[in-house]
């Protein structure tokens, strides 16, 4: 080997070598589950923003709120969050250590929201701060404890949101209707009674008694209040202020089943688009519904017995 071809060899070693040390000190990009692949553990999750903070407990695997109010919430919510919880994932390395990037990113303490998981000893699982993003595909995450930001695979910003309204339960009826053996009603002028025999509604009012089949138009709209009736929003703490009125009702309805037992529903005016509800002699929650159950409940006797 000629001298030049020696040299040119070792330059290409050192290269060599130079490039090697300098990859073992470089960090690997691994991909790894932002908040662990099994929810098993989690026990209780609070979501905190500006706006304000939920928390959210499991009971015998069942999620409920229990602050800043008890309340069920909403199975399919819940469902949803803990998917993307697991499936989140993120790279080891983070996308920014800077403060600049805290506020690119939108996650600093007043501009994320703050998720924190816990199992059931009180420890936390993971912290972090959620910042907004315009793309649905992914959003970020900070430590509140660190400068490192993380690039999620998933967008959580709706997920985590901790507004109370959106994650209550707000089904309150969702009976079988096939297994209602009769409800009364009892408006300031009326008082009916519809009984289940022989597949037929046998109406009575007065003295007065009719047959009617399930696909009756009235009929059709009294069942479906009893099959899915929805609060458009709720009064936590407040029955000393309605209980008066609530003695005095514009509506009330005793529904009796074979599998839920008896239904009581007590409903007062509220305001200009909503009555309001109280449901057996529960105090709180009292519940604000559409006006249409208390029209639809009011119908004119010639509804019922003219139309087909």
């Amino acid at each position: 080997m000629n001298k030049k071809n020696t040299i040119a060899l070792i330059v290409l070693l050192i290269v060599g070598g130079l490039y090697f040390i300098l990859n073992m000190n470089e960090p690997t990009e691994k991909s790894f589950y932002y908040f662990g692949e099994n929810s098993d553990n989690f026990q209780t999750i609070v979501l905190t923003d500006t706006t304000g903070s939920i928390t959210l407990v499991k009971n015998n695997d069942v999620w409920e709120m229990t602050d800043p109010v008890e309340s069920p919430v909403k199975k399919s919510k819940a469902d949803n969050l803990i998917k993307k919880l697991t499936e989140t994932k993120s790279s080891s390395l983070p996308i920014s250590v800077s403060q600049k990037g805290q506020v690119t990113y939108n996650v600093t303490d007043s501009l994320g929201t703050l998720i924190t998981i816990l199992d059931k000893d009180g420890n936390t699982i993971r912290k972090a701060i959620i910042g907004k993003s315009d793309n649905p595909n992914f959003s970020h995450a900070r430590h509140p404890e660190s400068t490192e930001i993380y690039q999620l695979s998933e967008n959580l910003v709706w997920s985590i949101k901790p507004d109370v309204k959106s994650w209550r339960e707000n089904q309150i009826l969702n009976l079988d209707t096939e297994n209602i053996v009769d409800f009364q009603v009892v408006t300031q002028d009326r008082n009916y009674q519809f009984t289940y025999a022989d597949s037929l509604w046998n109406f009575t009012e007065n003295d007065f008694t009719h047959d009617v089949k399930d696909d009756n138009p009235v009929m059709r709209k009294l069942l479906n209040h009893f099959k899915s009736l929805r609060a458009v929003d709720f009064l936590d703490k407040e029955f000393e202020n309605y209980e008066e009125l609530l003695n005095d009702p514009h509506l009330s309805v005793k529904i009796n089943t074979s599998d839920e037992g008896t239904k009581i529903l007590t409903v007062i005016p509220y305001d200009k688009t909503n009555d309001l509800l109280q449901m057996g002699s529960q105090k709180s929650p009292l519940y604000l519904i559409q006006k249409n159950m208390k029209e639809n409940f009011n119908f004119d006797l010639d509804e019922l017995v003219n139309k087909k």
